[in-house]
């Protein structure tokens, strides 16, 4: 160690000798690079002197390594070519076959009341969807009856046609867009003129639509909608 410290100081130019302490400094940082350096070309695979056993050299442990990884190697290998020579066992049951023991079952009373239950479900709402669609018409129905009886009490006495059609209904000269109100079992009911034509005017109130002829038609309700 001291001869390759004497080594390295002798390369330092002798502007640094002048400062031993600098010097020394800068040999010890050198030697150590140049440790580092053989390590790192060495490689992995060679370990340090200071790590071997002193009664066995560096190359004989290198030897038993290597020795007990071909070892260990060898004995995979033969147990692989064991288990590829060992012949296959025969299938003993079909894979495409459900056991139905391993699946939960239900008893067949509580599977037929499930069933049951299901179709009556299915039939009720059926049922009830019917019976409400023939609860809604009807009341359509009633509701368009009282709407014909209440605008009977209008009469339309007759209509102005022109670019801006005018109607005369119990005397008042009205326009479309217009309202005329109604008193029917003691309820005030508001129709809206809708539009005016030659011989009727088409009053509606809530989605239904209403025809008011002139004196002697028959009033009914307006399913057409020029709109």
């Amino acid at each position: 160690m001291s001869k390759q410290f004497e080594q390295v100081r002798e390369l330092i130019p002798a502007s640094l000798k002048a400062e031993p302490q600098k010097a020394g400094i800068l040999a010890i940082l050198l030697l150590g690079l140049g440790v580092l350096g053989v390590r790192q070309l060495a490689g992995p695979g060679v370990a340090p002197a200071a790590v071997a056993s002193p009664e066995q050299p560096p190359e004989s442990s290198n030897r038993n390594v290597s020795a007990s990884r071909v070892a260990a190697g060898q004995a995979k290998a033969d147990r692989v070519r064991r288990w590829i020579a060992t012949p296959v066992a025969p299938v003993t049951r079909n894979l495409f076959v459900m056991q139905a023991e391993f699946f939960p079952t239900l008893p067949d009373a509580v599977s037929s009341s499930a069933a049951q239950t299901l179709q009556e479900s299915f039939w009720d709402r059926l049922a009830k969807s019917e019976s409400a669609r023939a609860d809604l018409y009807r009341q359509r129905q009633i509701r368009q009856e009282n709407l014909l009886q209440a605008a009977g009490s209008l009469k339309l006495q007759s209509t102005v046609m022109g670019s801006f059609p005018r109607a005369l209904i119990d005397g008042r000269l009205l326009k479309a867009g217009q309202t005329v109100s109604v008193v029917a079992n003691g309820q005030s009911i508001v129709f809206v003129i809708d539009r005016i034509e030659p011989m009727r005017v088409v009053l509606k109130r809530d989605e239904i639509m209403v025809e008011l002829p002139i004196a002697g038609g028959r009033m009914r309700v307006v399913t057409d909608n020029p709109r």
